[in-house]
């Protein structure tokens, strides 16, 4: 699995040492991009609940959420992430480790991370400290049992020796604590993909596991059009005497016109060839469908559209594809960051930051995948025109409030030919 996320990262980086893989189409990262917006497009996350422990969490929530947009491919492209709270500087922060940092120990039967060593490097100078952060949890007396060991080298490669956590940048922490909880304290997130890497592994592979091979050919292709391209730029092959005798060209001249060394004299051959353009472009789009067949994308993601779909039918067998996955990455989502605001709570709790209670996270992600929110607002509204559907949901949909708040933002009597008119209010 570590060899495999050197290779997802290489892709996703682009920090190939081969110049074609450098000028290529960065598809990986591409793909790994979308994948994230389609999840968070229309993603609302709240916290249900009364009192400072709610307050506390919906902040925590609103400050860490714009972060976890940011940089969720990462954890896409190597196939899973911890999201996991730490108590900083009187207050409690989330950090977002990938999976290539992340050292499992002991999973659950249903393949909940457990047990794990979450590695940080940190470079200051010449030297270079690792942290070690070795997380334990024992179910049966609900205690969560976090250690940190720490470790510098003069080599970016080695592990070094063991020193003090007062002799490093994480002097401020604590070299161990026992936290009374019911679960580990991060939540973990994977790709929700039968891993094909270790089948004996119960942790994530990448989005783009499967497409490597199409993603490797598509940037060939994509290199073999842009030589072409190049190639068969039009020049003229004249010889030395149309030229001035002091051969002065400019940088454009120079692309275009050659000289031609032997030959007769006042000789000029023109070359413009044809460009191949039509079939490379058809066979590097049928790539990229391969690409979107094996990232459980709708056709028409990263390819150009073969034909155009008409029917709202059509639409959705075309979308259907990415719509269920990415409804199962939604739902890795959600559960990651229900364990993490479940863990953070725990952690202020025990600092003493707020008072023990309960809450809940309610997520609506919306379906914008499956269905353009302007085609379905317009047909709602149609719907209401028509007296078939009441105006404060209409209302209550476009701005998120509920249908108590609606009425009071329809006004009170419409005039004919109002938004509304036609029966519906």
């Amino acid at each position: 699995m570590q060899t495999a996320m050197q290779k997802w990262d290489i892709l996703y980086s682009d920090i190939s040492e081969q110049k074609e893989q450098r000028n290529g189409l960065h598809l990986a990262s591409s793909i790994c991009t979308e994948f994230s917006r389609l999840i968070f497009a229309e993603s609302k996350l709240k916290i249900d609940g009364d009192g400072k422990t709610a307050n506390f969490l919906q902040d925590l929530l609103e400050r860490f959420s714009p972060i976890l947009q940011t940089n969720f491919g990462i954890g896409l492209a190597l196939g899973g992430m911890t999201i996991k709270p730490y108590f900083s500087d009187g207050g409690i922060c989330m950090g977002m480790i990938p999976a290539d940092r992340i050292f499992p120990l002991t999973f659950s039967e249903y393949g909940a991370l457990r047990d794990t060593v979450f590695i940080e490097p940190y470079v200051q100078g010449d030297m270079y400290y690792t942290r070690l952060e070795y997380h334990t949890f024992q179910p049966e007396q609900h205690i969560a049992h976090i250690d940190n060991y720490t470790f510098r080298s003069h080599n970016a490669d080695t592990l070094g020796v063991p020193c003090e956590l007062s002799e490093t940048p994480w002097e401020g922490l604590e070299p161990f604590i026992d936290v009374y909880a019911d679960a580990p304290l991060f939540g973990y997130f994977k790709v929700p993909k039968a891993n094909t890497v270790d089948r004996s592994s119960p942790m994530g592979i990448s989005v783009f596991a499967a497409a490597i091979p199409q993603i490797l050919q598509a940037d060939k292709l994509w290199n073999s059009i842009l030589w072409e391209y190049k190639s068969k730029e039009t020049a003229i092959f004249a010889t030395q005497d149309m030229f001035n005798r002091h051969n002065k060209m400019s940088e454009d001249e120079k692309r275009l016109y050659k000289i031609l060394m032997r030959g007769e004299e006042g000789k000029i051959v023109p070359f413009s060839p044809d460009i191949r353009d039509a079939s490379l472009f058809n066979g590097f789009n049928h790539i990229l469908q391969r690409i979107e067949f094996a990232c459980h994308f709708a056709y028409g993601t990263l390819s150009e559209p073969m034909e155009t779909e008409k029917t709202t039918t059509e639409i959705k067998m075309a979308k259907q594809r990415s719509y269920v996955f990415v409804s199962a990455l939604q739902k890795q989502v959600e559960n990651a960051i229900r364990q993490a605001l479940q863990a953070a709570a725990v952690l202020a709790v025990h600092h003493k930051l707020i008072p023990s209670s309960e809450f809940t996270l309610s997520c609506d992600w919306g379906d914008s995948v499956l269905e353009d929110t302007d085609a379905r607002f317009q047909r709602h509204l149609q719907l209401a025109q028509a007296g078939y559907l009441k105006p404060e949901i209409l209302i209550s949909e476009e701005y998120g409030c509920d249908e108590e708040k609606a009425l009071e933002m329809i006004p009170q009597k419409q005039d004919s030919g109002g938004l509304f008119d036609g029966g519906g209010f």
